[in-house]
């Protein structure tokens, strides 16, 4: 299961908070008892199928998928039982017996009784969409320095130097790969779990993520899914514009639902104009996708101009060798830093590393 970084208030999310206000509102004790076309009138939601255009007089019924879709919700409330269904009965008697849509009745228990929404959120399976406001700290600083410094990479090349341009590239990449692992583990403070995945001339790699329970199975701390760093030979595409539309839409509307700072784009780590993936349906194309400031993504700060300039070059210039590495701050998937590499032709390193929140 994957989630965006700690400030993304998923549709669900929000719409859970509504419930669980609409809930403490009318519970008694443990239980809270409602019809189901109040809870839809809460969320300003219509309770009824639509109208039968062909048939105007036929009954409507209750909407089911609505009532699916506040079950569901509610599952992931971990102490929070779901709707139990006891009832069907008319909204209102129609005398001529041409509309009477019926009324779902729901029960939610709540076990033992009703916690704060915060305790609810910190047992349930929407932590940690929760959210804080994240900054770059100055222990975040002296961390990156210490294992995100980027003076080591002439050594490195120094030390990966072969008769050609390829050869030199490949062993930089074979070097800098075991150097990436080890700072990234010593960043995250614990082993990790890298999967590798190659596509058309890139590698990436993913760090799987944890779920750390306590000795009741309520879960503790946690961490998304995430990519670590893309690494290959640049590859313009004439058919870039030809991208999954529809992956792209679909990340954004389970994802990227509504963005709190509206500054934030979803970005690639890895741009079209640069990867031929178009038509490499088995890479999972969202790991190249994460939030991305909006002015970094599209140019308008200085950062941003130099972020695109860099893109421009690997796009202008075909089988350059460079590298993108995300370093992160927290256990989202938001980089704090963007680390982006290229090796020139005449084996010269273009390193630049851009603040992302």
């Amino acid at each position: 299961m994957r989630h965006n970084y700690y400030k993304d208030y998923s549709r669900s999310f929000k719409l859970a908070k509504r419930i669980f206000a609409f809930l403490e509102s009318i519970q008694q004790n443990s239980i809270a008892k409602f019809d189901f076309s109040l809870i839809c009138k809460y969320l300003r939601w219509s309770p009824l199928q639509p109208v039968d255009k062909k048939d105007p007089l036929k009954p409507r019924g209750i909407r089911h998928d609505r009532a699916n879709e506040i079950e569901y919700m509610l599952k992931l409330l971990k102490n929070i039982n779901a709707i139990s269904e006891y009832d069907f009965q008319p909204i209102r008697e129609d005398p001529e017996q041409k509309y009477i849509p019926t009324n779902y009745q729901g029960q939610v228990t709540i076990i033992n009784s009703m916690e704060s929404w915060g305790e609810l959120i910190e047992a349930s399976q929407y932590f940690p969409l929760e959210g804080y406001e994240q900054a770059i700290t100055q222990d975040f600083l002296e961390r990156k320095t210490k294992d995100y410094d980027i003076s080591y990479y002439q050594n490195i090349l120094e030390d990966s130097k072969k008769e050609t341009y390829r050869q030199t590239a490949l062993a930089f990449k074979e070097i800098a790969l075991y150097e990436w692992e080890d700072a990234y583990q010593r960043m995250k403070g614990r082993e990790i779990d890298w999967l590798s995945v190659n596509s058309k001339g890139f590698e990436f790699f993913i760090d799987m993520g944890y779920v750390d329970l306590d000795e009741n199975d309520k879960m503790i701390d946690y961490q998304n899914e995430r990519a670590t760093v893309f690494v290959g030979f640049s590859k313009p595409s004439v058919n870039h514009r030809k991208r999954n539309i529809n992956r792209l839409s679909n990340y954004r509307k389970r994802h990227i639902e509504e963005w709190t700072d509206k500054e934030t784009d979803t970005g690639h780590f890895i741009a079209h104009t640069i990867w031929d993936i178009t038509d490499d349906v088995e890479v999972d194309l969202e790991f190249n996708l994460f939030p991305q400031k909006r002015a970094l993504n599209q140019g308008h700060s200085e950062e941003g101009k130099l972020y695109r300039k860099m893109e421009q070059y690997c796009a202008d210039n075909h089988s350059v060798f460079l590298f993108v590495r995300p370093i992160y701050g927290d256990s989202s998937d938001r980089p704090f830093i963007i680390e982006y590499g290229i090796l020139k032709p005449d084996l010269s390193l273009w390193i630049e590393q851009f603040t992302n929140i």
